[in-house]
C-alpha cells in the first residue's frame, strides 16, 4: 500500500493550474523590480542606419533603378557576409557561400523584368535559393551540429533578401513618386530615434519622425501625396527598428561586421510593404 508520505509526495509532482500559470508569470526580485525596457540597437549601429538611410535616398532621387539596385545589391551582400557570423552560425563559409548566391539570383530576378510583371522570376530565385539551403546542409562535414538553427537562419536570410530586392522594381515603376527616396528619408530620420535618450519610446518616436521625413521628402522630390508619403514614412521607420531592437536583443552584436548587418537588415526588410503599399496607393 501506498504510505502517507509517498501520497502526498506524489501530488506535489503533479503540476496544478495555479504552479502553472505561476511559472508563466514574469518573475521580479525581492524588491519588486519589474523587467526593463527591450534592448535596442547601440549608437553606432543607429549610425550606421542613418547612413543607410542616407545612400538609399540619395539613389532614389535619380529616375533610373540602376543607383537603387546598386545601393541594394551592397546591403544584400552585406547581410550574405555577416548575417552567419552574426547569427553563430556552426558552418559559416558554407552558409555564407549559400547566402551570396542566393541573394545574387534574387538580385537577378528583378532585374531582367523591365516591365510587367515585374516580380516573375522572383519565385525561381526563391525556390533555387531554398534548395541551396537544403543542399549546403547535405554536403557539411561537421555531423550537422545545429541543423535546425542553420536551416532557421540561412531561410531567415533569404527572407530578408527577398524584401528587399523590392525595393529595385519601384525605382522604375514609380518615376515621379519616387517611393524609393521616401524610403531612405524615413529610414535615416527613424534611426535617429536610437542616438536619442528616450528608450521605452524609441519605436514610436522612429514612426514620427519618419512620417515627417517621407512628407517632406515627398514635397521636395515626390508628387506632393502627404497621406501616402506618410503612411510608407511610418511603416519603414516602424519595421526597421523593430528588426534592429529584435538583433540587438536576440544576439550579441560584436564589431562593425555585425553592426553593418543589423543596419543593413533594417533597411531591407521594409522594402516587401513598401512595394505593397506603393501599388496599392501610388497606383
Amino acid at each position: 500500500m501506498t504510505t502517507e508520505p509517498a501520497r502526498r509526495d506524489a501530488e506535489e509532482a503533479i503540476p496544478t493550474r495555479a504552479s502553472r500559470r505561476a511559472a508563466r508569470t514574469v518573475r521580479v526580485d525581492a524588491v519588486g523590480a519589474t523587467p526593463g525596457p527591450a534592448p535596442r540597437a547601440d549608437r553606432a549601429t543607429a549610425a550606421l542606419a542613418v547612413l543607410v538611410g542616407v545612400l538609399l535616398a540619395a539613389a532614389g532621387v535619380v529616375a533610373d533603378r540602376a543607383p537603387t539596385a546598386a545601393v541594394v545589391a551592397l546591403l544584400v551582400v552585406a547581410v550574405a557576409n555577416g548575417w552567419p557570423g552574426l547569427l553563430r552560425l556552426p558552418s559559416a563559409l558554407g552558409a555564407r557561400t549559400v547566402l551570396l548566391l542566393s541573394s545574387a539570383a534574387l538580385l537577378a530576378a528583378v532585374l531582367v523584368r523591365r516591365d510587367e510583371p515585374l516580380l516573375e522570376h522572383v519565385p525561381v530565385a526563391l525556390a533555387l535559393s531554398t534548395v541551396g539551403i537544403c543542399l549546403q546542409q547535405l554536403v557539411r562535414s561537421d555531423g550537422r551540429t545545429a541543423l535546425t538553427h542553420s536551416l532557421a537562419v540561412s531561410a531567415a536570410a533569404v527572407a530578408v533578401f527577398l524584401c528587399g530586392v523590392c525595393l529595385v522594381p519601384l525605382a522604375a515603376l514609380y518615376l515621379e513618386a519616387r517611393p524609393v527616396a521616401l524610403v531612405g528619408a524615413a529610414l535615416a530620420a527613424g534611426a535617429l530615434a536610437d542616438l536619442l535618450p528616450l528608450r521605452r519610446w524609441a519605436i514610436p518616436l522612429a514612426m514620427l519622425l519618419g512620417a515627417g521625413a517621407a512628407v517632406v521628402a515627398d514635397l521636395l522630390v515626390g508628387r506632393g501625396d502627404p497621406g501616402a508619403s506618410a503612411l510608407i514614412g511610418v511603416v519603414v521607420a516602424m519595421v526597421a527598428a523593430s528588426v534592429r531592437h529584435v538583433l540587438a536583443g536576440s544576439v550579441r552584436v560584436r564589431g562593425w561586421a555585425d553592426r553593418l548587418t543589423v543596419a543593413a537588415a533594417g533597411a531591407l526588410v521594409p522594402g516587401v510593404a513598401v512595394y505593397a503599399i506603393s501599388r496599392a496607393v501610388l497606383g
